[in-house]
């Protein structure tokens, strides 16, 4: 696996070019761990998008309105739970 990482590795290098792969296996009988590259400014792309997909999740913007004031940390800790536990079903 680390000659398809250095191949990889060194083609975003040579190329200018930036990009990430996950291979998986199509079974889910194989026990095979997932194979994932990423080129550092995908990576960095990456956690950003899932940043702000995580935050969208968790406060509740698929909610019909949302408010556009600041709450204070406790409450908005509240209703972020209070959002969970109801999607959650518990």
């Amino acid at each position: 696996m680390t000659d398809v990482l250095l191949q990889w590795t060194s083609l975003c290098l040579t190329t200018g070019i930036e990009g990430f792969y996950i291979a998986i296996q199509g079974s889910i009988n194989n026990l095979s761990a997932p194979k994932l590259f990423f080129s550092d400014k995908a990576k960095k792309f990456l956690k950003a998008l899932a940043l702000k997909f995580k935050s969208w999740v968790v406060s509740g913007m698929d909610l019909p309105t949302v408010s556009n004031h600041q709450r204070p940390l406790n409450k908005l800790v509240s209703q972020c739970r209070t959002h969970l536990q109801d999607k959650l079903g518990t």
